[in-house]
């Protein structure tokens, strides 16, 4: 026990400092899922994993509670083809989740849960030297894109014999905000070379999951997993200065957009090598290249809308409509779980993670690319109380963009994370 002790007083050492916000576009769930891949189709993780099979919550014991906390220390870089290098904000960010469950039946079990299914958040310090004529100016700006998408699920799961079924209704509460510049072409002595704009937009959707586990033999599970995609339309407000100083137009106006999630597909294997060796392989298909081809934002003035229907030069953005020609996508990992005798159980995994991005769609807020996940964890379980714990790290590809809307968005885009994260889990018996 003391050796147990000591090995997660290490591992919270290691993990404490580790803080920011990332650019994933898929949900961070507890500990031991993380440490698996993060997919972990066909095992058992507790109630929060319900949401991505409901099926596995038949593994839960009697009556319990959970809570898991990450975090992430992640960085994205954009080098220009000038040579002039950008990297993104290390921003302090919490992951929260958790939920309750219950057993029925020894062959029916209940839960509901919370999670972050998406939590998008890239933000850079930009700055940019304007000069004209006799004219020259330094400004600042904000320039990020922050999406978060809650998940809020009631879930059942039915067993009938070896095989098990599960059903996760799902209700989302989104958020997006965005923060760019804009350059100003009519710049002179009494306005600005360039203008802050930031938009504030929220809304609701309802999706499902559904999944199913069988139990081929003693040794072999298998399970597949449905989550419906769904869409929202997005209501808030959209202000900047450039439009009241340059037209006499209002500087704060409502606006409208809508926000479409893809389906989403997965099915995973178990695999009990021995008594104390498990190897669990996943996969997932994600549907992004059938949603919407872009996010198209309506202003209630005139003058908003035809200002910024046009691309900026300074930063390839039109202000009006965001291009999301995206690609379908393809998550592959495994994963390894040993427990020896005791109470201490080591686990390691390794996914290989697409992004949608395509060249079109690249550009400072929308940087994501491919990566390559890997992790390790444990476990232990001690009475009544389960501690989860891992550290992921994902080593971004570079990609090389030279066909951008404008010369300014071309350039080498990369990526890495490091997300500590701890579960904890209480069974009330």
């Amino acid at each position: 026990m003391k050796l147990n002790l000591l090995s997660i007083i290490f591992f919270l050492s290691v993990t404490v400092s580790c803080f920011a916000g990332g650019s994933e576009l898929y949900p961070l769930n507890g500990a031991k899922t993380l440490s698996l891949n993060g997919l972990y189709f066909a095992g058992s993780d507790g109630v929060v994993n319900s949401i991505i099979n409901p099926a596995s919550l038949i593994f839960v014991e009697d009556y319990g509670m959970e809570f898991s906390i990450g975090d992430r220390l992640s960085e994205n870089k954009f080098e220009r083809y000038n040579n002039s290098l950008y990297r993104s904000f290390r921003n302090d960010e919490y992951i929260i989740n958790g939920g309750l469950y219950f057993s029925l039946t020894n062959n029916i079990k209940v839960g509901v849960s919370y999670q972050p299914s998406i939590k998008y958040n890239v933000e850079w310090p930009y700055a940019n030297f304007f000069s004209k004529d006799s004219l020259s100016s330094l400004l600042v700006f904000d320039f990020f894109n922050r999406l978060t998408i809650e998940a809020f699920a009631p879930s059942a799961a039915f067993r009938f014999g070896n095989f098990t079924i599960g059903v996760a209704p799902v209700a989302y509460r989104i958020k997006h905000s965005l923060a760019f510049p804009r350059s100003n072409a009519a710049w002179a002595n009494l306005n600005s070379a360039g203008y802050q704009f930031e938009y504030d937009q929220e809304g609701w959707a309802y999706g499902f999951s559904l999944g199913a586990i069988a139990q081929i033999n003693p040794e072999i599970r298998l399970a597949l997993s449905v989550r419906s995609g769904y869409s929202s339309n997005l209501n808030g407000t959209a202000q900047s200065k450039m439009f009241s100083e340059l037209d006499s137009a209002s500087s704060i106006v409502n606006i409208k957009s809508k926000l479409e999630i893809p389906w989403i597909f997965g099915a995973g294997a178990l695999y009990a090598i021995s008594s104390e060796l498990t190897l669990n392989v996943d996969v997932q298909y994600s549907l992004w290249g059938s949603v919407q081809k872009s996010m198209n934002l309506s202003f209630d003035d005139a003058v908003w809308q035809g200002n910024l229907s046009t691309v900026d030069p300074l930063t390839g953005i039109t202000g009006s409509s965001f291009n999301l020609t995206y690609k379908n996508t393809i998550d592959i990992g495994a994963g390894l779980e040993y427990i020896p005798e005791g109470d201490l159980s080591y686990r390691f995994g390794y996914k290989y993670s697409q992004s949608p991005n395509q060249e079109e769609t690249y550009n400072m807020l929308f940087p994501s690319g491919d990566q390559h996940w890997f992790s390790a964890g444990f476990g232990l379980r001690e009475e009544n109380f389960l501690l989860d714990g891992t550290v992921s790290y994902a080593i971004g590809f570079s990609k090389n963009i030279t066909n951008g809307a404008v010369n300014n968005i071309n350039g080498k885009y990369s990526y890495s994370v490091i997300i500590p994260s701890i579960s904890l889990k209480y069974l009330i018996r």
